[in-house]
């Protein structure tokens, strides 16, 4: 264990930092605390947890339907990529039965990943808004560039309108 920079022995950690605590939710007083294992301490505080529960809810789809398309066709090639890769897929004719989509569709999106990996880490971490607005059509224009220097200028004028 580290503290401040420096290296604690296993018989000072023991005594700086107890190994295990138990977790304390008494509903009846609406208490929720922790004790230390080996030490009388024990920290509590008043909850209701009725109004924490309705915080936690998350809608994977929503968050899913956010997401430029974009974004979500290339991790979508990435993914059928490491399907391939692994065997789990004998061809992408046999992925665009799986995925009730056309093979020249499944081409279409695979051929994103043509694109340079500068520009595909933008796609996949930026969070520029005018993402939502590129048409994956334009992108194609990109993808069909071999040259990745001219990749990037095209991506610029792209993004940029």
């Amino acid at each position: 264990m580290v503290c401040c920079g420096r290296e604690i022995n296993p018989a000072s950690k023991e005594r700086v930092a107890p190994t295990e605590f138990e977790p304390i939710y008494r509903p009846a007083n609406r208490k929720l605390g922790i004790a230390l294992n080996g030490n009388k301490l024990r920290l509590e505080f008043d909850v209701d947890l009725k109004q924490v529960r309705s915080l936690n809810k998350w809608d994977k789809s929503q968050e899913i339907e956010k997401e430029p398309k974009i974004r979500k066709n290339l991790l979508l090639a990435h993914q059928l990529q490491t399907l391939q890769d692994k065997g789990q897929v004998r061809s992408l004719k046999e992925a665009s039965k799986w995925l009730n989509m056309s093979h020249v569709r499944i081409d279409q999106v695979m051929n994103m990943l043509l694109i340079s990996p500068h520009i595909q880490e933008e796609i996949l971490c930026s969070e520029k808004p005018n993402f939502e607005q590129i048409p994956e059509y334009k992108l194609r224009s990109v993808a069909n560039e071999p040259d990745w220097q001219r990749q990037q200028e095209i991506w610029q004028e792209l993004i940029k309108d």
